[in-house]
């Protein structure tokens, strides 16, 4: 019996971008739910989570098989907790926090036998497949992925030196601390902390050391990719049924940066995100959507919405428009929310709503999984063709939520449900915008 190949740390040797997702949820049925979506890599988290040894083990079993790479981020940069997790099994281990030349060393070491390390030999383990593997003590450190966690400046500003460590596989900026760090909790994608990551990374990039981060904006994700970055995790288990805005983006054929490039566009929008527009300066046009294409083609309208990259991928309206606008307009009012009627769900039995339960979180969880997925494919879709991603600036979305919310409110003075509904969202939002700090567990529908 051989050593499974680590197609992960192969493919960000050599430059492949690897698509990844956070697992916080310490469940191993969560993580069944994860494995046949498709991602390149996972982060089974171990630091910031209720994990321990067993949940870490049937995690792991749900995605032997897959072609998806499970990592584990150990709690601290511990020797033992190393020896433990790759005893288990994982091909790869995130050490969070590293600090310096020494820290890095101390990482490498902790997952190496004698004498290039410490790390504890036993025979009969899950990675050895209980003393089938014969060849397991030379083999694994070529097939295991050492990744350390940069999440301060002092770290970020050390990058060069401790990417210059033997047996370092791969740097991951933590920009959830990074901004800590900077004085900007809770503002993970301030540009401030990226202006202190890119151009490290790509000093970084440029000298082949692969790097990688976790970002919750999908454009945000291929753009990076894009520019060197190895390995992206663009999404968390923890926030699948969340109380937050829709937004909306564009095919256009004009770029769409500033407030000024708004005014006169002729952009095809209904409803909400019509009205939001034409508070910027665009002239809406409403039409029906067998007709956009052609409109588009003709130029009848300068831009068309869309709300979700895959299902727009199939239009084909990105095969005549150049741009592609993101993120577009943002509407807190147009979220959804796990609604149920108290009186119907008192009238159940507590074996129903568990089903039910049960039911909502495996719709829910996949959707929101495989969306992440495919809608980074369609993104990177149009990018491999006529497409330039265009990011506004910050300004306009400054402008879009003020507009925003005076739509909103002038809609909530005239209509209470419409107010109190609102009231609920925004207030989830607030909570949601500091997600280090806070999670929204699936499963809590029905509770009052």
């Amino acid at each position: 019996m051989q050593l499974e190949q680590n197609s992960f740390k192969r493919a960000i040797a050599e430059g492949q971008p690897q698509i990844g997702f956070w697992v916080t949820l310490s469940s191993n049925m969560v993580a069944e739910v994860i494995a046949p979506a498709g991602y390149d890599w996972v982060l089974l988290d171990m630091e910031h989570s209720p994990n321990d040894y067993f949940s870490i083990l049937g995690q792991l079993q749900a995605f032997a098989g897959t072609a998806t790479t499970a990592i584990v981020r150990v709690e601290w940069n511990d020797p033992v907790a190393v020896k433990r997790v790759l005893d288990l099994g994982a091909p790869g281990v995130l050490f969070p926090m590293i600090q310096s030349v020494e820290e890095a060393r101390a990482a490498v070491a902790a997952t190496r036998y004698p004498p290039k390390g410490h790390r504890g030999v036993a025979g009969s383990t899950r990675a050895t497949k209980f003393g089938r593997i014969p060849d397991y003590a030379h083999r694994v450190e070529a097939e295991t992925s050492v990744l350390l966690q940069l999440e301060t400046v002092a770290a970020v500003e050390q990058a060069a030196a401790i990417a210059d460590v033997e047996g370092v596989d791969g740097l991951f900026f933590g920009p959830a601390d990074i901004a800590a760090d900077m004085g900007l909790i809770g503002k993970p994608a301030d540009p401030a902390v990226w202006d202190l990551i890119r151009p490290v990374a790509k000093k970084l990039i440029a000298k082949g050391m692969p790097v990688g981060t976790l970002v919750l904006d999908p454009a945000f994700a291929a753009e990076l990719l894009r520019d060197g970055f190895s390995f992206v995790a663009s999404g968390v288990d923890s926030l699948p049924c969340t109380i937050g805005g829709t937004s909306t983006g564009f095919h256009s054929h004009k770029r769409v940066q500033t407030l000024e490039d708004f005014k006169g566009l002729k952009l095809r929008t209904a409803g909400a995100f019509a009205e939001i527009a034409s508070r910027l300066g665009a002239v809406t046009v409403v039409i029906p959507g067998s007709e956009v294409y052609e409109a588009l083609e003709r130029n009848v309208i300068d831009a068309v919405e869309w709300g979700s990259p895959e299902i727009n991928r199939s239009t084909g309206f990105q095969d005549v428009a150049k741009y592609i606008i993101t993120p577009g307009l943002d509407l807190s009012g147009g979220s959804f929310e796990c609604m149920f009627n108290p009186t119907a769900w008192d009238s159940l039995s507590d074996e129903d709503r568990d089903r039910i339960r049960m039911a909502a979180k495996k719709t829910l969880f996949e959707t929101w999984v495989l969306a992440s997925t495919s809608d980074l494919n369609a993104f990177e879709t149009f990018v491999e063709g006529p497409n330039e991603i265009v990011r506004v600036d910050d300004a306009v979305l400054e402008k879009i939520k003020q507009v925003t919310y005076e739509w909103e409110d002038e809609i909530a003075a005239e209509n209470p449900w419409f107010k109190k509904a609102l009231e609920s969202q925004r207030a989830f939002k607030a909570k949601l915008n500091l997600w280090p700090e806070y999670r929204f567990q699936i499963g809590s529908l029905g509770q009052k």
